[in-house]
């Protein structure tokens, strides 16, 4: 159940953040600090929350509108895993051009 709206959920985010900090630089003693650790893992926490629910978002938001980044894997990589082949049609694409035998074999 959600007891505030989002909007001043993302406001109060850093709120435990700034406090756990404050506890623990004017802290004068181990417990001040140990209280100041706990409340601003609980802040990172609620902040590495919000950060994962806008992430889902925008790549919930990237597939829907069909925006997608297609990278091909480098060719230094594929010769590497053992894909000669892949890595020269690779290339070619990248390049442009059906000559690429002499930057193949550098690679």
């Amino acid at each position: 159940m959600d007891l505030l709206p989002p909007r001043e959920k993302v406001c109060l985010t850093p709120v435990p953040i700034v406090l756990g900090i404050l506890l623990c630089f004017f802290a004068l003693n181990v417990p001040i600090i140990i209280a100041g650790r706990a409340v601003l893992s609980v802040g990172i926490g609620i902040y590495s929350q919000r950060m994962e629910v806008l992430h889902r978002a925008i790549v919930r938001a990237g597939t829907l509108s069909g925006i997608s980044l297609v990278i091909p894997e480098t060719p230094a990589y594929l010769i590497f895993s053992g894909g000669v082949e892949k890595a020269g049609s690779t290339l070619k694409n990248l390049r442009g051009s059906e000559n690429v035998g002499s930057e193949l074999r550098k690679i």
